[in-house]
C-alpha cells in the first residue's frame, strides 16, 4: 500500500552499479535537482541542537557531493562512507575528519558498522529493494540518542519520464513512508518538496538522465531505434512543452527521526 511504479524487485544492482560509474566524470556538474537536495538535508542538519557528531555513516556517497556539504556544516572524530562503486577520492574531500573510512557494497546488505550518532543518506533509498528494512536496520546501527537524515522520493518523481515511458522506481506516498520509521523512532517528521528543471528538448532530458546515472531505472540495457526515440521526442513535447522548456520533476521527500524506541533495544 502507498507505493507507486513497477516492482523495484526487477531492480538489477549490478547495472545501477554501472550506469552510475559510467556518470562518475559528469554527475556532479549535472545533477542540478540532487545539489539542491543536499543542501536542504545540510539544512535540516543546522536545525539540529548538535553540529558535532563522534561518529557519522553517510549511504550512498558516490562522488562525494553531499559529503563536501555535510563536511563544511558538521564536525565528527569518525567518518564512515559507503557506496556501490568505490569512486570517491577520499583524499581530495575537504576538512575530513581523522578516521575518514569507506565501504563498498550494497547498504541493504553489507555490514555498515555500528554506534553511529549520525547516520545520513542523499537521494540513495530510492533505489532499496525493502527501504522500510532499511530503516530498521539504521535504527540497529544507531546509537539510543542518534540521529537518521535521509531523503528518498515520492510518486511524482521523473512522472514525466514514466507517462512517456512507463519506465519508474518504485516511489511511495508520505504516509508509507512514516510507516517504516513509527515502529523505530519517536519523532518523525517528514517533509516534501517539488523541484522542476526545464531543458530545450526532449532529447537535452536524455541526456540530463544518462550523465546522472538516472537511466538506471530502466532494467534493459538496449539501445533505443531511431523510431523510438523520435516517439519520444514528439510525445514528451506534445505533454511537457512549457515557456521555459521541456520539464522534469523531482519530487523529494525528506526524513528527520530521533528518539529509538526502547521496546526495539532490548530485542
Amino acid at each position: 500500500m502507498g507505493k507507486v511504479g513497477l516492482d523495484i524487485k526487477t531492480m538489477n544492482k549490478a547495472l545501477i552499479k554501472k550506469r552510475f560509474a559510467d556518470s562518475k566524470t559528469t554527475y556532479n556538474k549535472h545533477a542540478v535537482a540532487q545539489q539542491q537536495i543536499s543542501m536542504h538535508l545540510a539544512q535540516l542538519i543546522k536545525a539540529q541542537p548538535q553540529s558535532h557528531f563522534d561518529s557519522v555513516l553517510e549511504v550512498g556517497c558516490g562522488t562525494g557531493g553531499y559529503t563536501r556539504i555535510l563536511l563544511s556544516t558538521i564536525t565528527s572524530n569518525r567518518y564512515v562512507l559507503n557506496d556501490l562503486c568505490n569512486h570517491i577520492h577520499l583524499e581530495a574531500i575537504e576538512n575530513s575528519p581523522k578516521t575518514f573510512e569507506f565501504i563498498e557494497g550494497d547498504a541493504e546488505t553489507v555490514d555498515l558498522g555500528n554506534e553511529y550518532d549520525l547516520i545520513t543518506s542523499a537521494s540513495t533509498v530510492q533505489w532499496f529493494v525493502h527501504p522500510d528494512a532499511f530503516v530498521g536496520k539504521c535504527h540497529a546501527m544507531l546509537k539510543s540518542d542518534g540521529l537518521l537524515l535521509i531523503n528518498t522520493f515520492g510518486p511524482e518523481n521523473l512522472i514525466e519520464i514514466k507517462q512517456t515511458t512507463g519506465s519508474s522506481l518504485t516511489y511511495y506516498t508520505t504516509d508509507a513512508i512514516k510507516q517504516w520509521f513509527e515502529p523505530y523512532f519517536e519523532h518523525v517528521q517528514v517533509v516534501e518538496e517539488k523541484i522542476q528543471l526545464h531543458f530545450d528538448t526532449p532529447r537535452d532530458v536524455l541526456k540530463h538522465i544518462k550523465l546522472t546515472g538516472v537511466n538506471a531505472l530502466s532494467s534493459s540495457s538496449q539501445r533505443w531505434s531511431k523510431q523510438h526515440l523520435e516517439n519520444f521526442t514528439t510525445t514528451y513535447s506534445n505533454l511537457f512543452a512549457t515557456d521555459q522548456g521541456v520539464a522534469l520533476t523531482y519530487h523529494p521527500i525528506y526524513i528527520v527521526a530521533s528518539g529509538k524506541k526502547i521496546k526495539d533495544l532490548i530485542r
